[in-house]
């Protein structure tokens, strides 16, 4: 089954997908003539990026979009995600990006997404409560993802096949994982669970059903919703792609 994952035609027609929400002033947008976003830009990016590496070839990108990732590479970005798609759309177009001063109090944030993207952007923190809060703390699939995300870019060690239990076990039958156990799948929390099981070199128990789930997140258009029959976004395309890419073994950023 997986060989049949992500074949030319298909990818052709994310791409066009892709291109159908770049903006005549560059940068990408949720939809139609919407102002693009500093969000939907990186997602849009990161996808063909993906998409690159799995055809071999390059996708231009014009330079009306490079201008607008230097214009939202801003000092007063507060948000350490919005901060991390700034940085990260900067380095691949090879873009001096601006230099972040990050306050050491900071690192007291207790949201688990804001700590990861701190840690991507500052590569070290000191002791933290949310590094503090055991196994039996975690309960929602983005807490327990972060959480082996996190600790694998500090090197801390921690019991991996625990984790990788408690992330499958939250598994749903459709081969989704939502929230939290028992609530319906998302493709957000599909993918935070695939990407933190990858970095413990595990993969969803119900694999072909994940599989079939991310698939079937597909539109006509080659987009893909954060679940069957909803919008296709930016945003859920990237994840699907991601997703697709490392359960087929890749992992390519």
């Amino acid at each position: 089954m997986l060989k049949n994952m992500l074949s030319k035609n298909d990818l052709e027609q994310t791409i066009g997908f892709v291109f159908s929400r770049e903006q005549p002033e560059g940068g990408f947008s949720f939809a139609g003539m919407m102002p693009p976003t500093l969000e939907d830009t990186y997602y849009a990016i990161r996808t063909l990026k993906l998409i690159e590496k799995e055809t071999g070839r390059k996708i231009p990108i014009k330079k009306e979009t490079i201008e607008y990732i230097l214009t939202t590479d801003e000092d007063n970005l507060v948000d350490y995600k919005l901060q991390y798609q700034s940085l990260w759309l900067c380095r691949q177009f090879n873009l001096e990006p601006r230099t972040r001063r990050v306050d050491s109090s900071d690192v007291l944030v207790k949201n688990f997404e804001q700590f990861y993207y701190y840690i991507l952007l500052n590569g070290k923190t000191k002791n933290n409560t949310i590094l503090k809060k055991s196994l039996d703390e975690l309960n929602y699939i983005s807490d327990l993802a972060y959480m082996v995300l996190i600790k694998n870019e500090l090197k801390i060690k921690f019991d991996q096949q625990a984790y990788a239990q408690k992330i499958q076990s939250i598994q749903n039958h459709d081969g989704g994982f939502g929230f939290n156990e028992g609530s319906t799948s998302f493709l957000e929390n599909t993918y935070l669970a695939v990407k933190a099981l990858a970095a413990l070199n595990q993969k969803p128990l119900l694999l072909n059903e994940c599989l079939s789930l991310i698939e079937g997140s597909r539109a006509n258009n080659g987009g893909y919703g954060r679940s069957i029959s909803t919008v296709p976004t930016l945003e859920a395309t990237s994840f699907a792609i991601e997703c697709l890419q490392i359960l087929k073994g890749k992992k390519y950023i």
